[in-house]
């Protein structure tokens, strides 16, 4: 009985199972930091809208929608907290006006659904608060 030959075969097969999880993986990480991004710059965003509108919460949900459709995401699977816990767009209604010293918290939470690792969806969050201005002109 021989056994030439079967080596490279071996090691291919090898490579192919070791190093196609590992691609995979790694091709994940992309999107996960993508929406990472878009979460920092949605809530930051949204956090100054708040604070330019003086609390007027429907231009903010209005800005968030319109900034994640523009980012490629579902608004469906952003959630938004303005001074509280984070909701589903359409239910991010309520009241948040602090005081002109307090601060503008505001909440992003977008939803990541990887493409290559089936039944896995992961949350990426970020956090901002922005300065109520006391000494801000309100014209």
């Amino acid at each position: 009985m021989s056994e030439r030959g079967s080596a490279p075969i071996e090691l291919a097969l090898g490579a192919l199972v070791l190093l196609l999880p590992a691609a995979l993986l790694v091709l994940s990480f992309g999107p996960l930091l993508e929406r990472r991004n878009l979460a920092r710059a949605l809530a930051a965003d949204a956090a100054r809208t708040l604070v330019l509108t003086e609390g007027d919460r429907d231009a903010v949900v209005a800005f968030v929608e319109r900034d994640a459709v523009a980012g490629g995401v579902d608004p469906r699977t952003v959630m938004l907290g303005m001074c509280g816990v984070p909701r589903p767009l359409a239910a991010a209604v309520q009241e948040c006006r602090p005081d002109r010293s307090g601060m503008a918290d505001v909440l992003v939470e977008i939803l990541v659904q990887l493409e290559f690792v089936t039944g896995h969806a992961f949350t990426v969050s970020y956090r901002h608060r922005e300065p109520w201005e006391p000494y801000r002109s309100r014209q």
